[in-house]
């Protein structure tokens, strides 16, 4: 839950750029077209609203399991998570500011009864409102206790946020930020296609070693497919209750038979509870 040293060097540059990137205005101090201080609202709300779209990419790229970030650097998978998560509440702090700057605006400027049920204003409220959800919800107590609810919640949250932000400014601008950060999702999920059919869909072997240890066997596709160590795989059992997830094991190459692969799995709550449950029956 708390990041490295590394990692919060890292946060406070990130922290840094933002606010610097966020403060930086060229005001007009001869007030040739608008005051002041209704210069520093616009500057400060447009600013919060473009450095929370530009968000949007990181966040997935970060998020994904095939982030070629990973290959190209060598950080931990856990690394990034702990940077997707970051910037996902400081892309709310960002919403923030833009959406109450906008609000405070129009009300200082009488527009506020002729655009609050456009469709700029009322996307960008569904979008607020619904990335609050998400940040709130992906606090480390639904995570621990609701794994299932919060990943299905956070995957169906996100694809709605993309749409309300899509609609939100698809006739201003700023949009190419969604497309590059779809395309990262989409090249995600085409990379994990292709190392599955790759690995093929083995029947393993899976029996109780103990009490609250499960020892999966898994014969291997290919003589060349060597588990490194420190490695982990992400694993599915094709279960009709819980097909639809996988989550890290480590794994390693079997020292009696080389040509299988062994997991080792302790069991807690979720999926290895009911995994444990299906192998006693």
């Amino acid at each position: 839950l708390i990041p490295t040293r590394l990692e919060t060097l890292v946060l406070f540059g990130y922290f840094l750029l933002h606010g610097i990137f966020l403060s930086s205005y060229n005001v007009d101090h001869h007030e040739l077209i608008s005051d002041f201080k209704n210069q520093m609202i616009i500057y400060a709300s447009d600013r919060a609203g473009i450095l929370a779209f530009a968000h949007f990419p990181l966040i997935v790229l970060f998020g994904g399991r095939n982030n070629f970030l990973h290959w190209l650097t060598g950080i931990r998978y856990k690394s990034f998570i702990t940077y997707h998560k970051w910037l996902g509440r400081v892309m709310l702090v960002d919403c923030m500011i833009h959406a109450i700057g906008y609000t405070y605006h129009a009300f200082l400027r009488n527009y506020w009864k002729y655009v609050k049920h456009s469709t700029l204003w009322s996307y960008g409220r569904h979008g607020m409102i619904i990335l609050g959800v998400i940040v709130f919800f992906s606090f480390f107590f639904f995570r621990r206790h609701y794994y299932e609810f919060f990943l299905i919640t956070h995957i169906m949250l996100a694809a709605a946020f993309f749409y309300a932000c899509w609609r939100h400014c698809y006739t201003l601008g700023w949009t190419e930020w969604i497309t590059i950060a779809v395309i990262f999702w989409l090249a995600d999920r085409v990379l994990r296609l292709v190392k599955i059919l790759f690995f093929g869909f083995p029947s393993a072997k899976i029996e109780m070693c103990g009490e609250f240890l499960i020892k999966v066997t898994i014969p291997k596709p290919h003589k060349t497919w060597m588990a490194k160590p420190g490695q982990y795989i992400y694993l599915s059992f094709l279960r009709p209750t819980f097909f639809w997830q996988s989550h890290p094991f480590t794994v390693m190459d079997s020292l009696v038979d080389e040509g299988q692969l062994i997991v080792v799995i302790t069991v807690k709550k979720g999926l290895t509870s009911r995994l444990k449950n299906y192998v006693l029956q």
